[in-house]
């Protein structure tokens, strides 16, 4: 069974102090649930039973990865909330075929003033198949375009005037992942962060075939 992407949805705080997403249809149990949250004041995200897997900080601004391995079926809406009211985002996927436990691999992070924006570059990850998915945010209002390293633009949003994104990359090779990504603003301070998840490994013995025609 390879990763695949099943849904996603994305939301804004404009402002507010917590930002959701409402899953488009209830997510199956065994999934991998991933949220990206970005926001403008350097307070702390939390998000009540998530955990999370890596976070940026840079100019009193927070990009931040949780996530949910083999997670329940669930419906309705996702929240994290920043304790005080600011200006954020939250990206929010479902993605089968990835490991059940320890499916976190690698992270990093990135900041700086320069265009194009960059997710940070992670060690070498350690099997073949896993995704890499990476948020980004940039301080000031505009539109992102040309991720680089095969990755693909998910979905991006303005809260106030800051523009965020969510990029991912399906691999099928071990290496060391990351992007940059272009904007239309002259150079502006970003951060950004990626976070990569292992996929489910086939099962060894009698289970072998039956794991083939799935």
């Amino acid at each position: 069974m390879s990763i695949a992407l099943v849904q996603s949805a994305n939301g804004i705080a404009n402002p507010g102090s917590s930002v959701s997403a409402s899953w488009p249809a209830a997510t199956t149990a065994g999934s991998l649930l991933v949220a990206i949250v970005v926001e403008d004041a350097n307070n702390a995200i939390t998000m009540t039973g998530w955990t999370s897997a890596v976070r940026s900080n840079y100019v009193n601004r927070r990009v931040q990865i949780f996530y949910k391995e083999n997670a329940s079926s669930e419906s309705g809406s996702v929240t994290a909330s920043f304790g005080a009211s600011t200006y954020g985002g939250i990206f929010i996927f479902e993605y089968s075929g990835v490991a059940l436990t320890s499916a976190l691999d690698k992270t990093a992070t990135a900041d700086g003033t320069t265009n194009p924006a960059s997710s940070g570059t992670t060690a070498a990850t350690t099997q073949d198949d896993e995704v890499c998915l990476t948020g980004i945010l940039v301080l000031d209002s505009g539109t992102f375009s040309s991720p680089t390293n095969s990755f693909t633009l998910d979905a991006q949003v303005t809260p106030g005037s800051r523009t965020a994104a969510a990029c991912r990359r399906i691999v099928t090779s071990s290496g060391t992942y990351g992007h940059n990504l272009t904007y239309s603003a002259v150079n502006k301070s970003f951060l950004g962060a990626i976070a990569t998840f292992k996929a489910a490994l086939p099962p060894s013995g009698s289970d072998a075939f039956l794991w083939g025609a799935l």
